[in-house]
């Protein structure tokens, strides 16, 4: 499968469609695996918030102190860093583990987290760079539509006022979701690039991402929309349908709590269902662009469902 580095050709990028497609296919030859890594991922980030329900119990019934409290909602952050770390830490280790099968270098789920585990605070850094970054750009776009959609708006709200106002308002958010998308796309690797590359830092692997995503960031973007397409129905089924009945109940009875902990259950359960197909996702992507800008000379493999 390796090939001569001088006499490779340009391997041709794949096609939004090949990378969903091959992104399920990897997900359902290993659902188990990845999965089991997805509902570890989940257990970890709800669990600060199970430990947080008996504070506020023990708050309201004035068995813990508002002193008390201020003393313990530090180590209570503390735990939720923790986790939220050991989430993300999971979440790479799924686009770790799907980037082995497409290079033929499959590694088990234990083995791939015991590399991970020495880096789950790398994991923790990065997504709080990434996250300023995206706000920092946000703010941007912000700026970017606001002059655009104000002028635009200004000039039609001389023909028709109401429609030079819904014009500036969908070009608005036109211009922040386009930008957005496109620049969280040229992010989107970089854990992945922390997880795969050995001796990747912080603030290098966001930089990598940046450079293997360079041509690729419309590519991307239509990714994004192909995935949330697919993973939609599952998205509104755990996640918003079953808050619709939580409108017209009292809110504060026994049965609103109960109904909002089933809902929230299955959000829960539902993401741990989506992840672990975006994260194949994001491996394919990653795996394609480096393919075509460094040749890894290797051939996608064709899994064969169970």
């Amino acid at each position: 499968m390796s090939m001569n580095r001088s006499s490779r050709q340009p391997i041709e990028p794949l096609t939004v469609g090949n990378v969903v497609s091959t992104g399920l296919r990897l997900y359902r030859s290993h659902l188990k695996p990845y999965f089991s890594v997805a509902v570890f991922a989940t257990l970890w980030i709800v669990l600060p918030f199970l430990l947080f329900i008996p504070l506020i119990f023990l708050f309201v019934t004035q068995t813990l102190g508002l002193s008390a409290l201020w003393l313990i909602i530090p180590l209570w952050l503390l735990i939720f860093l923790y986790c939220l770390s050991q989430y993300l830490t999971n979440s790479a280790l799924i686009s770790r583990l799907g980037f082995g099968e497409l290079i033929d270098k499959p590694e088990t789920a234990n083995t791939g987290r015991s590399q991970l585990n020495r880096r789950n605070w790398s994991f923790l850094f990065q997504g709080i760079v990434v996250s300023i970054l995206l706000f920092a750009f946000y703010i941007i776009c912000g700026i970017i539509s606001f002059i655009i959609a104000g002028i635009l708006g200004i000039a039609l709200t001389f023909v028709n006022p109401v429609f030079g106002t819904i014009v500036s308002v969908v070009i608005s958010v036109f211009i922040i979701l386009l930008g957005m998308s496109w620049f969280y796309s040229r992010l989107w690797l970089a854990e992945v690039v922390l997880a795969v590359e050995e001796g990747s830092q912080v603030i290098p692997s966001i930089g990598r991402s940046w450079e293997l995503t360079q041509t690729s960031a419309f590519r991307i973007q239509g990714v994004f929309l192909v995935t949330f397409l697919v993973t939609l129905p599952i998205v509104l089924v755990t996640g918003y349908l079953p808050q619709i009945p939580l409108i017209s109940m009292e809110q504060g009875s026994a049965a609103y709590w109960t109904l909002y902990i089933i809902s929230l259950v299955l959000s829960f359960a539902g993401g741990a269902v989506t992840m672990p197909f975006w994260q194949a996702i994001k491996a394919v992507v990653y795996y394609d662009v480096r393919s075509r800008r460094e040749g890894l000379g290797l051939q996608l493999r064709d899994w064969q469902s169970p």
